[in-house]
């Protein structure tokens, strides 16, 4: 919990109000939106791309802040007009520079190490096993996922606090020059990245300007720190040569430092593999985790553990325990169907390794629901394109959602698949594509349903879980869909 005096600190803002507040006034929570406002919160009002914090100042005001945290030039703006603000603030010239000002003070309070995960797929699941298996031995700190952006992350800072002994905090990518600012801000000892894919070149322009913020994080490493790199990814082995830390390469291929070997499916009960670490003998783990994809994410939590000193028997514990839980699970379906939710995002690179998981699966049906990609710039067509020619091989049925999955869905049926089992379903017809669902699946099948945040398939999701638990019939949908011939429009 931080108070006024930290606060003031670590901003260097300047308090005005009418009613004093006392230096060691506690604030509940650190908020930049209003809607996550409550009693005795600290708002900053942040700079945004459609609107500015500045204007939610009365509401924040009505849902109980205590202060807020404002442009000096704002409040001169608004007392020339004969205004003032509703509740006492804290005056800076730039309030995301303030917020990330008091991160980096609140951070050098607590010179713990610091594990920064980044890279194009799989930041949030190799961040939650990292922090699960760190567990094991130490009390640790992790910032939600929705608190990984040069916004969000020196929020997940501000929660370090003396009980905490290591914090694993995930770093996203969205302009740049990010990661740069968050490794100055967060000073990391131990960086991950993950992979490099095309996520987000629409606005970075280039893969190799990816690749370069990428690596922002491998170059503000310490001399004294480690660079957990995956080594199958040639653009992320190629970081190295950035690095003044240590570098440890995971991966499958035998010039890694941590590899794995013997890879095999488990089904839904999960994967298992060789564990091949230096000076240790190898052992098989059982990972409960779909994919073969996740056993890149066990790797690199398993180099970062030995990094912080974790012996091999605490390290499986943290890989096999009950306690493993990421994003893409499973749940009950319409009509005895199963449903892999794997709704977080998506991107070429994850959707085919989703696509790969589901092809393993021993099922009556293998079912795609595939939602639009979305910045992938000049990569558009070419990933959609590779995803539909990926799931001609593997799925019985593909159902798409969205403009850019019409790319999908046709480019599945030019690769061989029988146009009268894709479904193309405008950005309009999610209501649709969910009543088709609810009377086209069965028992038995095995459903993927993956999208871009943007798209909301989680939506969906619900919607198919919630048919579960009524007897409503599901409603004819003879029209609700496109089937998909070779080169036709959809």
């Amino acid at each position: 919990m931080i108070r006024l005096r930290d606060a003031l600190t670590g901003t260097k803002g300047t308090l005005i109000a009418d009613a004093a507040l006392p230096p060691d006034f506690l604030f509940r929570a650190i908020v930049i939106d209003s809607r996550e406002v409550m009693k005795d919160a600290l708002f900053f009002a942040l700079p945004g791309t459609a609107t500015d914090g500045h204007v939610f100042l009365r509401q924040a005001a009505e849902r109980g802040a205590a202060c807020a945290v404002v442009r000096a030039d704002w409040l001169a703006a608004i007392i020339a007009a004969g205004d003032f603000p509703p509740l006492p603030v804290i005056t800076v010239p730039e309030t995301l520079a303030a917020l990330q000002m008091l991160a980096a003070w609140w951070r050098s309070l607590y010179p713990v190490p610091l594990v920064g995960v980044t890279g194009s797929v799989g930041k949030t699941s190799t961040k939650e096993l990292i922090a699960t298996v760190l567990s094991r031995r130490y009390r640790v700190l992790r910032n939600p996922g929705n608190l990984n952006a040069i916004t969000g992350m020196p929020l997940a800072l501000l929660g370090l606090t003396p009980d905490v002994q290591v914090a694993v905090v995930e770093m996203a990518l969205y302009d740049p020059g990010d990661i740069a600012t968050m490794v100055r801000i967060a000073r990391p000892r131990i960086g991950v990245v993950t992979n490099i894919g095309v996520s987000h070149v629409e606005r970075l322009g280039s893969q190799a300007a990816l690749v370069a913020n990428k690596g922002d994080l491998v170059a503000g490493l310490p001399p004294d720190g480690h660079a957990i790199l995956n080594g199958d990814d040639t653009h992320v082995r190629g970081m190295r040569s950035r690095a003044t830390a240590r570098v440890v390469t995971y991966g499958l291929n035998d010039d890694n430092d941590i590899r794995a070997a013997d890879v095999e499916s488990e089904g839904l009960s999960g994967i298992s593999f060789r564990l091949m670490l230096p000076g240790e003998r190898a052992v098989r783990v059982r990972l409960p985790l779909l994919g073969r994809h996740s056993v890149h994410t066990a790797l690199a939590a398993t180099g970062v553990a030995r990094a912080l000193g974790l012996a091999l028997p605490d390290i499986l514990a943290g890989l096999e325990g009950e306690q493993t839980q990421l994003r893409l699970y499973t749940v009950q379906g319409p009509n005895g169907a199963i449903l892999i939710d794997d709704t977080y995002n998506s991107s070429p690179q994850s959707t085919l390794a989703a696509l790969n998981l589901l092809g393993e699966l021993d099922a009556p049906r293998r079912i795609a629901v595939l939602a639009d990609m979305l910045e992938l710039g000049v990569y558009e067509v070419d990933g959609h394109t590779r995803v539909g020619q990926r799931a001609a091989a593997v799925v019985d049925r593909l159902y798409t959602f969205g403009t850019r999955s019409a790319i999908t869905a046709e480019a599945a049926v030019m690769a061989g698949m029988d146009g009268d089992r894709v479904f193309a379903f405008a950005p309009d017809r999610k209501e649709a594509l969910a009543q088709q669902l609810r009377a086209d699946l069965r028992s038995g099948d095995v459903v993927l349903i993956k999208g871009s945040r943007g798209m909301h398939m989680e939506t969906l999701v619900d919607a198919l879980r919630a048919e579960t638990t009524t007897d409503a019939k599901p409603a004819s949908t003879d029209t609700a869909s496109t089937t998909v011939q070779p080169g036709g429009d959809v």
